[in-house]
Formats: structure tokens, sequence, C-alpha cells
């Protein structure tokens, strides 16, 4: 899902928790008390707290109600307008848990892949490796011209690719993409 699919009490409720948690996933606040905040009974604020640990952007802390955001509740809360805050960088997007490419990883991605033609001809990788690189870049331009791009596909894609390039002098590729994935 891409950062729209969220309804707008999840967007509403995600947003509420980065602003109250700072943005730091250390963090942690009821989910009772935040839902209260934003006119909601507790089974709602439940509920939704429920669905955004379904989407793998908020965890639950304690058995009274705590939650707080993971690494990809933040760099959803940035996808979806947060200001970083004072004296910290933005995080770098991921590829992230939806199962559809987000907008702002996309951008990352296809910096990624500008990187890697980039510097393929130099790798000094054998025959085969390079087939096998050749074939899962091109299964990532095939995804990134679908309508709907899937995440899962991008991701074992990706995954290959690092592997091929940690072997040979492209270990800084691999890392990165290791880092996106």
């Amino acid at each position: 899902m891409t950062h729209d699919a969220l309804e707008e009490r999840d967007r509403t409720f995600l947003l509420a928790l980065f602003d109250l948690n700072l943005g730091d996933p250390s963090r942690q606040a009821s989910m009772y008390q935040l839902g209260a905040k934003m006119g909601l009974e507790k089974s709602e604020a439940r509920q939704t707290a429920e669905n955004l640990m379904g989407e793998g952007l908020v965890e639950i802390r304690t058995l009274a109600g705590a939650v707080g955001l993971t690494t990809d509740g933040v760099a959803r809360s940035l996808a979806l307008g947060a200001p970083p805050l004072p004296g910290t960088a933005p995080a770098a997007p991921r590829l992230g848990s939806d199962p559809l490419l987000a907008d702002a990883p996309r951008g990352v991605l296809e910096e990624i892949l500008s990187s890697v033609r980039g510097r393929s001809a130099g790798l000094a990788l054998g025959f085969e490796a390079m087939g096998e690189l050749v074939a899962d870049l091109r299964s990532i331009e095939a995804q990134l011209a679908s309508p709907r791009p899937k995440t899962a596909i991008l991701r074992e894609c990706l995954r290959s690719v690092a592997a091929v390039l940690s072997g040979g002098s492209g270990r800084d590729l691999a890392e990165r993409i290791e880092r996106f994935v």
C-alpha cells in the first residue's frame, strides 16, 4: 500500500504519535490517551493502533496499551509530511513493508539503479554473475514500469543484486542496497 491507502484516522493517529513521541522510536505513549485526544473511544483507539501494527508502523510496548513507532512508522510519518525534528536529518526512505511501492522509496530505488548501471561495466563480474545482475535489473525495471509495483518482488530482486555485488568491487553498492531493503 502507498501512504495514501491508510485511512484518515490511521494517518492522524500515526502523525499524532510521531509528534507526541518526538519521532523517537524508543519512546512510547498510551494508545488510549492518544485516542481520547482525537475523540476516539477506547475500542476505536485500539482498532486504529492495531491497523497501524498490521502495517508494521506501530508496535505494542506494554499490556496497558503503550505503543511506539517502528522505524518504518517514523519513515512513513515523514513521508506523510511530519516535520523532521530540529537538529536531525530526515531518515532516508527505505523500501518498507507495504505490498505496493510507495513514492518516497521509489526515488531512492531509481538512484540505486542508476548507480548500479553506471558502475556495472567496471565491476569485474563473471559471465554468469553479470547475466544474473542484468536479469534482476530488468525485473526491477519491469516492476517500476507497472502501475502497481510489488514491493516483495522488488525486495527479492534487490537482495539478489546485493548478493551479486557483494562478491567484488561493488561491496559499497551492496551495502547501500541492504540498508534500503
